[in-house]
C-alpha cells in the first residue's frame, strides 16, 4: 500500500510539472533583422541600442588602441517565401511570408569614454571593404 501511495504521488508530480512546462513560451532574441538595424543612429546608448535591435550582444571587443567597445549582435537577413505551386510573376512577388536566413554579425563600435555608438557595420560590409580596399591598393600599384 505504501508502495502504491508513492507511486501514485510522483505520477502527479510528474503530470503537474508536465502542464506548468508545456504551456511556457520560448521567446528567443538572440538576433535581431535588417529592418530595426535601419533605425541605430550615432550617439546612442549601449541601452539604447539594444532595445532597438531588441536583442542582447553575443560577444565584446576591445581596441585600446583607439578607445572603442565593438559589440557583436547577430542578425538574420529577411527573404520572402513562395508556394512552388504559385507562379513567380511581378504580382506574386507581393504575397508569400516573410523569412528570416543567413545569419550574420552586426558591429557595433562604441566610444570607450562617452559609451555612445559612433557607427556600425555588418559581416558582409566588411567583406566587401576588404576586397574593395585590395583593388585599390592593386590600382596605386599599377600607377
Amino acid at each position: 500500500m505504501k508502495n502504491y501511495l508513492i507511486l501514485l504521488i510522483i505520477l502527479i508530480s510528474f503530470t503537474s510539472c508536465r502542464k506548468i512546462f508545456s504551456s511556457a513560451k520560448t521567446i528567443n532574441n538572440y538576433a535581431t533583422s535588417t529592418d530595426k538595424m535601419f533605425n541605430l543612429t550615432p550617439g546612442m546608448s549601449l541601452d539604447e541600442v539594444s532595445k532597438t535591435l531588441d536583442c542582447v550582444p553575443t560577444d565584446f571587443y576591445s581596441n585600446i588602441k583607439n578607445d572603442q567597445k565593438i559589440l557583436v549582435f547577430k542578425y538574420r537577413k529577411n527573404y520572402q517565401s513562395f508556394l512552388p505551386s504559385v507562379p513567380r510573376y511581378l504580382s506574386s512577388l507581393r504575397d508569400g511570408n516573410s523569412v528570416y536566413s543567413d545569419e550574420s554579425d552586426l558591429y557595433v563600435i562604441f566610444d570607450s569614454k562617452t559609451n555612445n555608438m559612433l557607427y556600425y557595420i555588418t559581416q558582409s560590409g566588411r567583406n566587401t571593404a576588404f576586397r574593395e580596399i585590395l583593388q585599390a591598393n592593386k590600382l596605386k600599384l599599377k600607377k
